[in-house]
């Protein structure tokens, strides 16, 4: 009696070959998926640590902003406080004194302020009140031409130059130029004018329109004119004192010194 084999049935094991890229495929899944994690957090950590830092430079900016905005207001009030203990001497019957503290009042206040002030001293009922107010307006008016007439004495040719050729072109008929270069030779100023300055205002003084002068400014005119021929100058300065000699000889016969 014959006995029956047994069916023996194939067993496919699976080769290290495919296991191994099997193991590469979702090692490689994970970690692409790990890297777009960590990328989108990383980004939307950058975008909050951003905002972050933008609000609070925001809020530093505010702070700043606030800060210089008290300090201006404190020094402000420290202005009209000054001011205000000066206002007194506004009133002084001495005209030098109520000038020169006119002067500093104008130095302490911007211009929009100084502008309100002696707006509304001109409109006051005291006539001593509406004189500070007026001369106060025509110093705020001639503060261009007195930034001009600085420049006559400047360090460099093309600064003088400019400026004379500006006051010659718009300030001929201008009382307020004049007074302003008649002070560049007074006996406390006229020492720190290098030539080159003082040639510049005695052309300027020179060629102004007679009819602009006062009688007051014909008088200092005359005394500057004697004062520097009593200098030892060159010959420029010579000519230009004799340019403006002639001037005096026109001023004077239209409108005598004395009387």
């Amino acid at each position: 009696m014959m006995e029956e084999q047994p069916q023996l049935i194939p067993i496919i094991e699976p080769t290290s070959k495919s296991t191994a890229g099997t193991i590469t495929l979702w090692i490689s899944i994970l970690s692409g998926a790990i890297t777009l994690i960590l990328t989108v957090v990383n980004s939307y950590t950058s975008n909050r640590i951003k905002q972050r830092e933008d609000n609070l430079k925001s809020l530093e900016f505010q702070l700043k902003a606030k800060s210089e905005d008290l300090e201006q207001q404190k020094a402000n009030v420290d202005r009209y406080q000054w001011v205000f203990s000066h206002f007194s001497d506004i009133e002084d019957t001495d005209p030098r004194k109520r000038n020169f503290t006119t002067s500093l009042i104008r130095l302490a206040l911007s211009k929009n302020e100084a502008e309100q002030l002696f707006n509304s001293l001109q409109n006051s009922e005291d006539t001593l009140l509406q004189t500070v107010g007026q001369v106060g307006i025509a110093n705020i008016n001639s503060e261009p031409i007195a930034a001009l007439v600085g420049r006559l004495d400047a360090s460099t040719a093309d600064d003088r130059i400019s400026a004379f050729n500006e006051l010659k072109g718009n300030y001929l008929s201008s009382s307020a130029a004049i007074d302003l270069v008649l002070n560049l030779y007074t006996n406390n100023r006229i020492g720190s004018l290098s030539p080159n300055g003082v040639i510049n205002g005695l052309y300027f003084l020179g060629s102004t329109d007679v009819n602009a002068w006062t009688k007051q400014q014909i008088g200092q005119g005359y005394q500057v004119l004697l004062s520097l021929k009593m200098q030892r100058t060159g010959q420029k300065t010579k000519d230009a004192i004799d340019f403006f000699s002639a001037q005096i000889k026109r001023l004077t016969s239209a409108i005598p010194i004395m009387g």
